[in-house]
């Protein structure tokens, strides 16, 4: 399919949607992913586990798991790849919905829903799909974004659903401390900070964020603050200083260091390479 001037711009952006074959061999998601499943049965493999494929099926990839197709048989779907800068033109109502699928990816990669609710999917999908088609228009990125918004809404109330009659303690701490790191920075970058928030032991939130991400607090704590860095320097004029400050960094030749060893970017680098994306 050749891309419109809008859709080569948003492919750059962070965001593209296509039907295809998905393709053998292991891939590796450079950003978040979803697979709508139309045509054809198999069975994907992420990060080890297993999940078969069936038309109505939905698959969620996050950002560096590896997937392959364990099967050789064709299977038909609609791809849609959206990196964090992208999710960004989304309304702030939507983050928490998105913080809980894919920060907690392992939790939530495959969903089988109900004959109402694939309808209504397929029917998203499709009209996204053909929005993305459509010849440059003024604001199209937003309401591609706006598009977005719906399905990760309506894919969280899936989850929800599906987790009604759960009732795990420890899961729902998990949810708690991913929904602190998303609704605002918090003042401290230390696991103690968060794990008295809490009301709980340092080591038992480590135990629990291994548990449903295999990551630790530090870990998951680094990555916000580095998705909250980078949409500050994407989409703000905001002094290197001034996000240093409001990510609670003591200097920042502190958030410099530590921007660089996570990104292997500058701020002002980062800033000079990426900051006309999608302006």
């Amino acid at each position: 399919m050749a891309l419109s001037p809008t859709n080569t711009q948003l492919l750059t952006d962070g965001f593209t949607i296509r039907e295809e074959l998905l393709p053998a061999g292991i891939q590796t998601a450079t950003d978040n992913e979803m697979c709508w499943i139309m045509r054809g049965n198999g069975a994907m493999q992420i990060a080890g586990a297993g999940f078969p494929l069936t038309p109505g099926t939905l698959i969620l990839i996050g950002k560096g798991q590896s997937w392959k197709l364990t099967q050789k048989h064709p299977v038909q779907a609609i791809h849609l790849v959206f990196g964090d800068c992208f999710w960004d033109r989304t309304p702030v109502s939507a983050r928490n919905c998105k913080a809980t699928l894919y920060g907690d990816i392992k939790a939530h990669q495959h969903f089988s829903p109900s004959v109402a609710t694939t309808s209504e999917l397929d029917r998203l999908f499709h009209d996204m799909l053909t929005e993305y088609q459509r010849l440059d228009y003024s604001n199209k990125a937003d309401v591609l974004a706006a598009y977005l918004k719906i399905l990760v809404i309506k894919i969280a109330n899936i989850n929800e659903e599906l987790l009604a009659d759960t009732n795990n303690h420890h899961y729902k701490i998990y949810q708690q401390f991913i929904t602190l790191l998303q609704e605002e920075v918090h003042p401290s970058h230390q696991v103690h900070a968060f794990a008295k928030q809490l009301h709980i032991a340092p080591r038992k939130l480590i135990d629990i964020c291994q548990q449903y991400s295999r990551k630790t607090p530090k870990m998951l704590i680094s990555e916000q603050l580095i998705a909250e860095a980078k949409r500050l320097l994407q989409f703000t004029t905001m002094p290197v200083k001034e996000i240093a400050a409001r990510l609670h960094f003591s200097t920042p030749f502190q958030f410099s260091n530590f921007f660089k060893k996570n990104t292997g970017h500058s701020p002002l680098g980062y800033r000079q390479d990426f900051a006309q994306i999608g302006m």
